[in-house]
């Protein structure tokens, strides 16, 4: 049972499954009015780049990505996640992750360093760095 009420046979994502006094019962996580991340952790606030939905009154903060597409740094919303780039799946959906610090550049190699010393040059992979062969 969920506290509008409703009763469904199992806890819809992203809601748990809790029991209280022998009733099943369908638990949100976060306090009120907080939005609940793919993360399972809660804030008051949805960061710029991600979207709230309201499900059954409470706020939910995720991706705009399809089911299929991987959320990358920078907001946007592509078809693949490929080596080196990090591929992970929080809360059923997809995140795609820079594998170097945001000072550093990530090299042909797929080892990250804080300088691109020629003859390498640096080009660009949605707002990171990478340093790579001209050619």
């Amino acid at each position: 049972m969920y506290w509008d009420g409703s009763c469904e046979t199992s806890c819809d994502d992203p809601f748990t499954q809790n029991t209280l006094y022998g009733e099943n019962i369908c638990e949100f996580g976060c306090t009120t009015g907080d939005y609940l991340y793919d993360n399972s952790s809660c804030a008051a606030t949805c960061d710029s780049g991600l979207v709230s939905e309201a499900i059954k009154g409470e706020n939910r903060c995720t991706t705009s990505c399809s089911g299929s597409e991987h959320f990358y740094w920078d907001d946007s919303c592509q078809s693949s996640c490929n080596t080196p780039l990090i591929h992970t799946v929080v809360g059923g959906k997809n995140y795609c992750a820079f594998p170097c610090a945001d000072s550093e550049y990530l090299n042909d190699d797929d080892s990250c360093s804080s300088s691109c010393d020629s003859p390498l040059v640096v080009a660009n992979l949605h707002g990171q760095s990478l340093c790579t062969e001209p050619c």
